[in-house]
């Protein structure tokens, strides 16, 4: 592929996307002078580029189950059964039980509490499987269903004036800490639902679990949703406030068969939710790292998928900063999975913007012209063939302003 074409000084008043063996080279050379800093690593990038692929980013490719519970709240397995169950499937997990333990059962607070940690403690294993410590938080009426993830195995729960409830006040400071990543989850499903459209930065989340079984949350009246919506509580309406949540997805899962596929519960239930992370290593607080940093997606197992999306170089979750007279926008992807794909769905503001099939649907490499808002959201939604879904965390395009 040759990406040394030069750009035609009107194709940005032509076009909206066009095709990369059009890229100038100063556009080719924001991935040469990205981080490649000996010879061997321009020699292997040029390489890719002739391949119409680029090297994949320097991360592992992780992934895992964040969301499941046990007896220790509402579940039917015992804590070690769930933790052996997803060392089995998966990279590392996050068992989250509830905080008020279910109907008459004790809550976490407490000997249950330090059970959790002291398991997240034992199952993890540097390099191999790494178990986070996390539970699921009652907090209404802001997100009902709130999933709190920590960086290691030492934090206490958080804990309000009022359990059960959360305000302002103690939302805002616990979202201000660096030390816990907060994800709610089924924010439009009618018993938890939530309203972005009118919420402060202060109190939007880190992420935003998109998938669990039977419920998707992308968008209102999605069709993987087989329960109830509210307008307002989708990742699209947080996104269209401003926020910038991650994309995580979990089984929620009740009976120790996190990840696993369960034919009985029919289409789109029997798929369990997953997340997968770059992080630097497969650790604990690389991987929440990772998740803080939003380069991590959401899919519907248990099959993996693999997904690299980056806007000019940068993986998904990166905030960009253009100068007026950039040019045009780079967009990236290259997908493996073991099921075919059927459609591929660039989203930009929220709108599908550009549809890949057929011959580009796994690797694509384009250009976008169009600046449509001052900050610009860009995420990857990706179909598979037996109805299963993908969606990447976005990445921000900001422009610069004149002075």
């Amino acid at each position: 592929m040759d990406l040394t074409m030069p750009q035609h000084p009107e194709a940005r008043a032509a076009k909206k996307i066009d095709v990369t063996n059009r890229l100038p080279q100063a556009t080719r050379s924001v991935y040469l002078d990205a981080g490649q800093d000996t010879p061997a690593d321009r020699a292997a990038l040029e390489q890719a580029f002739a391949a119409g692929r680029l090297p994949p980013p320097p991360f592992r490719l992780l992934y895992g189950d964040i969301h499941g519970h046990t007896v220790l709240s509402d579940g039917g397995v015992q804590p070690e059964v769930y933790f052996e169950n997803m060392r089995a499937r998966m990279d590392f997990c996050a068992l989250t039980d509830h905080d008020h333990g279910g109907v008459w059962r004790d809550t976490l607070y407490g000997e249950k509490w330090l059970q959790m940690q002291a398991l997240g403690k034992k199952y993890t294993r540097p390099g191999v499987f790494s178990a986070l410590v996390g539970y699921e938080r009652d907090s209404y009426p802001w997100y009902d269903n709130m999933i709190v993830y920590f960086a290691d195995h030492e934090h206490p729960m958080l804990d309000g004036a009022v359990r059960g409830e959360t305000n302002a006040a103690e939302l805002s400071a616990w979202l201000a800490r660096s030390d816990v990543f907060i994800a709610p989850h089924d924010t439009d499903f009618r018993t938890c639902s939530t309203d972005f459209t009118r919420r402060p930065p202060q109190l939007m989340p880190h992420g935003i679990e998109l998938y669990s079984r039977g419920d998707c949350a992308e968008y209102f009246d999605h069709p993987l949703n087989v329960y109830s919506s509210v307008r307002g509580g989708s990742w699209q309406d947080a996104l269209a406030a401003g926020a910038h949540p991650a994309a995580i997805a979990g089984a929620d899962d009740h009976n120790g068969m996190g990840g696993a596929d369960m034919p009985e519960l029919g289409f789109p239930g029997r798929y369990p939710g997953m997340t997968a992370v770059y992080a630097a290593e497969n650790t604990p607080a690389a991987i929440f790292e990772a998740l803080r940093a939003r380069r991590c997606y959401a899919f519907m197992g248990p099959q993996r998928i693999g997904i690299d999306f980056r806007i000019n170089g940068a993986l998904m979750g990166a905030g960009l900063t253009e100068a007026p007279d950039a040019p045009g926008r780079t967009v990236y992807w290259s997908i493996e999975s073991e099921t075919p794909l059927a459609k591929v769905t660039l989203v930009k503001n929220g709108q599908d913007y550009y549809i890949s099939r057929g011959e580009s649907i796994a690797c694509c490499h384009i250009i976008d012209y169009e600046r449509q808002q001052p900050e610009d959201c860009y995420y990857l939604r990706a179909e598979l063939a037996d109805g299963r879904m993908a969606w990447t965390s976005p990445c921000w395009v900001t422009q610069q302003t004149t002075v």
